[in-house]
């Protein structure tokens, strides 16, 4: 058989197949169980809207206010607050803020400690040996690697 039958004999088949399942999932949406489903996708949305943003839409403040981790005290230093949400947070909501605030307490305390470290080794010339880029708070990872080279620093 020639070649260009065979191609298009398969090209055929396969619009064939994406025509076949294009009317079907039509038919499925267009169905009374397909139009339930869409109506209840729909209204479940609505719920988590209502909950996670309240009844305005925008849950309050800005972007940046429901972001914002840190406070200013009275002497002008940002200190870190926790973000309120929720006046009655749910037994899994509790787990999971209570499990998040431990990693976060666990990942600061390390990176402190790698920080600290790096800082006493290079405290004269804070530039990295390998790149020679400068060390700073934000060059330098949680494992005390530099940023742009991955060069360990410990």
């Amino acid at each position: 058989m020639d070649p260009k039958i065979i191609n298009i004999l398969i090209l055929l088949f396969t619009l064939y197949m994406i025509f076949s399942a294009f009317n079907y999932l039509l038919s499925l949406l267009f169905s009374k169980i397909g139009l339930s489903v869409i109506f209840l996708i729909w209204l479940l949305y609505q719920f988590y809207k209502r909950k996670r943003f309240g009844t305005g839409g925008s849950g309050g403040g800005t972007y940046y206010d429901r972001i914002n981790t840190y406070s200013q005290d009275a002497g002008g230093n940002f200190e870190y607050s926790r973000n309120p949400g929720p006046q009655n947070p749910g037994l899994f909501s509790r787990i999971k803020e209570w499990y998040q605030e431990r990693k976060r307490k666990y990942h600061y305390a390390k990176f402190k400690k790698n920080w600290e470290a790096v800082q006493k080794k290079y405290g004269s010339d804070m530039r990295c040996p390998y790149c020679g880029s400068e060390l700073t708070l934000f060059n330098v990872t949680e494992n005390a690697q530099c940023n742009y080279c991955k060069n360990r620093l410990i």
